[in-house]
């Protein structure tokens, strides 16, 4: 599927580490809308010589117009949409923790899956070998 860097308007009243329910209540609010999927890529991080790559959910309108209402730290990174993050979700949502995937942070030439938490990232993977859609998913146990 198609990958592309698209312009999002930010427009807030979202709640913080929310996309998905922003995303969602955004399009219940406002007829012939849809929701996006895809990756917020932050600016590199000089200091820290790293990238986060941000699980995200954000909105279109019918006109192709994008929006985000979840309140973001970081004012210049780039919008992906990545469809096949949320065709996966939505078919295999029973399997899975939550519609929102593995957050990726790229240093020392390696990507690791991270967990965003109110107190910063939580690494909850070790390095990343397989970037594809179904290992960036936090999985149920089967029992």
């Amino acid at each position: 599927m198609k990958i592309e860097a698209v312009r999002v308007q930010r427009i807030g009243g979202g709640q913080e580490g929310k996309c998905f329910e922003n995303a969602s209540l955004f399009c219940a609010n406002n007829s012939q809308c849809d929701i996006v999927s895809g990756w917020f890529v932050n600016r590199w991080d000089k200091i820290g010589e790293s990238c986060l790559i941000t699980a995200h959910y954000w909105s279109v309108d019918q006109r192709g117009d994008y929006f985000d209402s979840t309140p973001l730290n970081e004012l210049n990174g780039v919008y992906v949409i990545d469809k096949e993050i949320g065709i996966y979700a939505q078919l295999n949502k029973i399997y899975l923790f939550s519609m929102v995937y593995t957050s990726i942070i790229f240093r020392e030439n390696t990507m690791s899956g991270v967990e965003l938490t109110e107190g910063g990232m939580e690494l909850i993977y070790g390095n990343l070998n397989d970037l594809s859609t179904k290992s960036l998913f936090p999985q149920r146990k089967s029992s």
